[in-house]
């Protein structure tokens, strides 16, 4: 047998050996060289090729320039360097993502922040041009309501409010008194609030309830043996109400019951009574 190639070994099976090359087997040379824990179909190398010396140094984990090939049964090596690689890779990563989301949230703020500017200029022109701002001197104003504060012409067909006062004279039927000669005794004040008191209880219950009537005592003087009562009614009516000192008279006299029960039954003169309007 010979070496096949420039320098390199050749491999071959015990049963290659033992079918093709019978010779081989009884030629009385030692036979083929079996690495350690050598087995059934395992690598067998041709004696005196230096297979034996060559695979003990290694030379079958050599590319064909003498460099050693990775070797399987070691990844950790391998894997670590790959492993540094892939987390270098990995954190460049992270950091242009990390870059490229900044930027996007900028734009975002960036383009919120334009709308509302131009959103704000657009009110502030409608604003200016409804005429809800303006540019005008606020010392301006109080021309616009002047003609409403200071007009005191009364428009068309308008009725004021006035206040009449009617003066009223009667006569209480013997009830002279002496005390009544002095108005500064009891007699004479007392007399006073009791003839105010039931006149107003009369006119509050009468129909001129709702015209705001008001009693003022004058005086009350004796007259031969009556006693002489005099007093002032004042209402609220409009201007041009028909209300007058006759329309007062007849309305009192269709109260005068009422009145007498005031004062205990004292009886007034119905034919002494008379109502004047002041101007």
């Amino acid at each position: 047998m010979s070496i096949s190639g420039s320098g390199r070994f050749r491999s071959i099976y015990v049963e290659d050996l033992d079918e093709r090359h019978s010779s081989f087997s009884s030629s009385g040379r030692s036979g083929a060289f079996y690495p350690a824990a050598a087995t059934v179909n395992a690598i067998s190398y041709e004696p005196a090729t230096g297979a034996e010396y060559m695979y003990q140094k290694g030379w079958h984990n050599r590319d064909a320039y003498g460099k050693s090939l990775p070797n399987p049964s070691r990844p950790t090596t391998i894997g670590t360097k790959t492993g540094g690689s892939s987390a270098k890779s990995s954190k460049d990563g992270d950091l242009f993502a990390k870059e490229n989301r900044a930027k996007v949230v900028l734009i975002i703020l960036l383009t919120i922040v334009s709308l509302l500017l131009i959103a704000f200029v657009i009110v502030i022109i409608v604003l200016f041009a409804t005429g809800v701002f303006t540019t005008h001197h606020a010392t301006e104003a109080p021309s616009i309501y002047s003609t409403f504060i200071f007009t005191t012409t009364p428009p068309p067909n308008y009725d004021t409010i006035v206040a009449k006062t009617y003066d009223i004279e009667l006569y209480l039927i013997s009830q002279a008194n002496s005390n009544f000669s002095n108005p500064n005794t009891d007699t004479y004040r007392t007399a006073m609030r009791r003839l105010q008191a039931a006149l107003e209880n009369t006119m509050t219950q009468s129909t001129l309830r709702d015209l705001q009537p008001s009693i003022g005592m004058l005086n009350i003087q004796n007259s031969n043996l009556d006693l002489q009562v005099n007093f002032q009614l004042a209402i609220v009516i409009p201007s041009r109400s028909p209300i007058t000192a006759g329309t007062i008279k007849n309305l009192f006299l269709s109260e005068l019951p009422f009145f007498e029960r005031q004062i205990n039954q004292v009886q007034v003169d119905r034919s002494r009574i008379s109502v004047t309007m002041e101007t």
